[in-house]
């Protein structure tokens, strides 16, 4: 299955923007204040250090995060073919329905997750960049699965988010 995903009996779920748009911001305020902490006059070279790695790695987060706040990409699209998944930070994961074994809604912390267990586990884990390998390698030894999904992430009541899941894999997963 490689990006033919069907437009046919689809539904989009969209990406939360609200805690992108705060992390944004707090990343470029403190690229701001290593920027201000340079300005200043008889900082050690210690500090100096310190505001240059500051504005280095939260402006890469701040770019990083202003591109994902503009992206209009739907995180999830559900069709006829599987699950197309753009909420992770990398190249986007298609998932069939045929390899979706089960799916379990797992409480964290007052976070509800949809654990999506597959038959290739180790498939959706390749190609990825190190950040998003270790997140799913640290999903696959916590719930047995690379593919979770929080409630906090989706623009979409997590109840109809089941509702979406269990209609489109009753429908599809035998076809």
């Amino acid at each position: 299955m490689k990006n033919n995903m069907s437009s046919d009996d689809e539904k989009v779920v969209a990406l939360k923007k609200g805690r992108i748009t705060i992390t944004t911001f707090i990343a470029f305020l403190i690229v701001g204040l290593g920027t201000l902490l340079l300005s200043s006059d008889g900082i050690s070279g210690y500090q100096r250090g310190t505001a240059y790695v500051a504005i280095a790695l939260y402006g890469l987060l701040g770019a990083y995060l202003l591109k994902k706040l503009f992206n209009k990409t739907p995180a999830l699209t559900f069709n006829s073919s599987g699950i197309l998944d753009n909420t992770c930070c990398s190249l986007a994961r298609e998932i069939p329905w045929s390899e979706i074994i089960s799916y379990e809604v797992v409480e964290k912390d007052k976070t509800s997750f949809l654990v999506v267990k597959v038959t290739e586990p180790y498939r959706y884990m390749e190609d990825k960049e190190p950040t998003q390998r270790d997140k799913d390698e640290n999903h696959y030894k916590t719930y047995g699965t690379p593919i979770v999904f929080s409630s906090q992430e989706l623009k979409i009541d997590f109840s109809e988010l089941l509702t979406v899941i269990k209609q489109y894999h009753s429908k599809y997963n035998n076809v």
